[in-house]
């Protein structure tokens, strides 16, 4: 889907809040661990551009123990990461790389930049 569909089809299927809901559970999964060893700490905000320039966040809190997913901004995000919904999910699934889509403009980055660069490592622990 992510090669084959048009940025339209893409967008609104992954688009929808099952989809969302899903991905940044996955996400929460998978900084789960380097929460628990104490690497990460703070809130990951995820503003995903929508249709006529709407916006909607998602946050990933890492905590001590664990870390969450849930709809809406942080009131003191750790990093900030602007994007569209296909990008993201191009993003997460290792179709773009990262400093592609900075180049780009597919996404930008806003606050700790040091966790920006190890955010890919956390991901495939």
């Amino acid at each position: 889907m992510l090669e084959r569909g048009s940025p339209t089809v893409v967008r609104r299927t992954i688009a929808s809040e099952a989809a969302m809901l899903v991905i940044f559970r996955g996400m929460a999964r998978s900084l789960g661990a380097a929460a628990r060893a104490g690497d990460l700490r703070g809130d990951l905000q995820f503003d995903l551009e929508g249709p006529r320039g709407t916006r909607r966040a998602w946050t990933v809190s890492a905590g001590p123990l664990r870390a969450t997913a849930r709809r809406g901004p942080s009131s003191a995000p750790t990093l900030v990461l602007r994007t569209t919904p296909d990008d993201l999910l191009r993003l997460v699934a290792g179709r773009l790389d990262a400093g592609d889509a900075l180049l780009d403009g597919r996404l930008d980055l806003e606050g700790d930049l040091a966790l920006a660069v190890r955010m890919g490592d956390l991901f495939r622990r």
